[in-house]
């Protein structure tokens, strides 16, 4: 599946608790749409305007229908059963810069902000620096993270 290739890429994926049937046999019926707006203004390409580009106002659409999937019902199921086990997260990825934090990326664009915002922006700095407590600290495992975020 090509969901986040180009034109295929899709932004929002809907899991939804509906009743066991044979579309859905664990109760689950997911969906997807391009975006996660209703409404959305594309930019498409238009060779009758001076500009070559026009804005058009698009609705956005979850699939798959009932149509597109062939089924009487619209949505699929993704999870064909169960864990067995408990599902663990996986550890965080390690940057492909190895001299570089999966902290510094952040840091460096929240510096960027700040500059950007100058000094008499106190609040919305201290917004971001909220968002930047969110991230993970250096060598921070995944279950460190999840501890210090939730509990």
């Amino acid at each position: 599946m090509r969901y986040c290739k180009e034109n295929d890429t899709q932004l929002q994926f809907i899991f939804e608790a509906c009743e066991v049937s044979v579309y859905f046999p664990l109760g689950v019926k997911t969906t997807y749409r391009a975006y996660s707006a209703s409404n959305i203004i594309e930019i498409i390409d238009d060779p009758n305007v001076d500009i070559k580009l026009r804005a058009i106002s698009v609705e956005v659409n979850s699939y798959p229908t009932a149509e597109t999937n062939g089924t009487e019902v619209d949505g699929m199921y993704v999870l064909q059963k169960c864990p067995e086990n408990l599902l663990l997260p996986y550890e965080f990825s390690k940057p492909v810069n190895s001299n570089t934090s999966l902290r510094q990326p952040i840091i460096k664009t929240m510096n960027a902000i700040e500059k950007y915002l100058g000094a008499n922006s106190e609040p919305k700095i201290l917004e971001w620096n909220e968002f930047l407590e969110m991230f993970p600290e250096e060598n921070e495992t995944v279950a460190m993270y999840i501890n210090r975020l939730f509990y």
